[in-house]
């Protein structure tokens, strides 16, 4: 059986938990119908990948990406 997840995710800056961190809610569309979860990114734990995921998420780059499960 292979699943298929879409992504649009959206950088929750309003609801930032401190300055140290940001939320990303990524919402989901699979076979079973729509979901969403929430992604918080600690800069402190590692500041170079941090602001690298928070870049391509401004820029977009998650928003439609397919991933594929195959159970």
């Amino acid at each position: 059986m292979q699943s298929t997840l879409v992504l649009l995710c959206t950088l929750l800056g309003a609801a930032s938990v401190t300055a140290d961190k940001f939320l990303v809610e990524f919402n989901v569309h699979v076979q079973s119908g729509d979901a969403s979860f929430t992604v918080e990114v600690d800069e402190e734990w590692a500041p170079i990948g941090a602001a690298r995921f928070k870049e391509l998420v401004e820029k977009g780059f998650y928003d439609e990406v397919k991933f594929f499960r195959v159970m």
